[in-house]
């Protein structure tokens, strides 16, 4: 992929009509996504106390630790329709980047330029009334049972866009599932928290770090707690 053909796929404004078709691609994938991780993963979603109704105007974070833990978020928070923040190389991706740039996902960038249109994309996605999903971890560590070090970028977006964070944690069980029986792999429940309250007054960065710390705090206590 050349740098012209990576700005116009990756980091290009979608019109109107694009949104429209992401949305309705989204709501068409969803249900069997849903059928699927039901499934194979024997997926249950639980809410915690306090845990939203609906996620328009949020940023979700959650743990990263299966290839498609991204599908089981967006099957936890329906109706609301969630845009992903993923690293640039899984829009390039050959057999899989097409879907993923399709749905609507923004992604990380190298360049000055591609950061900001990535913030510019994040408020966007905020202001229509999405979701914005996040993995605050990074890097994918499949069937991880602790969470790996935090990245600050989600706490700075929701600070900067006046969002709350909602955590997420995907949970491994050990019920019957297909991924269980075919492969001797755990299957996973999402388990929904209660959004954030509002950090204390300070700087920015003394913000977000609260943010991050508490947000981890929550996700580490749905983990503990199953």
């Amino acid at each position: 992929m050349t740098s012209q053909q990576r700005r116009d796929r990756l980091f290009e404004e979608p019109t109107p009509r694009q949104q429209r078709h992401q949305s309705l691609l989204y709501r068409f994938v969803r249900p069997i996504l849903r059928a699927h991780c039901s499934l194979w993963f024997g997926m249950r979603v639980v809410r915690q106390p306090g845990a939203p109704d609906t996620f328009g105007g949020s940023v979700v974070v959650a743990n990263h630790c299966c290839l498609l833990d991204s599908c089981m978020v967006a099957c936890a928070i329906a109706p609301t329709e969630a845009r992903f923040l993923a690293l640039a190389e899984n829009g390039e991706a050959r057999v899989y980047g097409p879907v993923v740039r399709a749905l609507g996902t923004i992604f990380t960038g190298e360049t000055i330029g591609e950061a900001r249109f990535m913030v510019h994309r994040c408020k966007q996605v905020l202001k229509e009334g999405n979701a914005l999903v996040v993995f605050p971890e990074g890097n994918l560590v499949p069937y991880a049972t602790e969470l790996q070090p935090f990245r600050d970028g989600a706490f700075r977006i929701a600070l900067g866009n006046g969002a709350p964070v909602v955590p997420v944690a995907l949970v491994q069980h050990r019920r019957a599932c297909l991924n269980r029986l075919l492969r001797r792999r755990p299957g996973f429940d999402v388990h929904v928290g209660a959004p954030l309250e509002s950090p204390e007054p300070g700087s920015a960065k003394q913000r977000a770090r609260s943010a991050q710390e508490r947000a981890r705090t929550a996700m580490e206590d749905m983990l503990d707690g199953c």
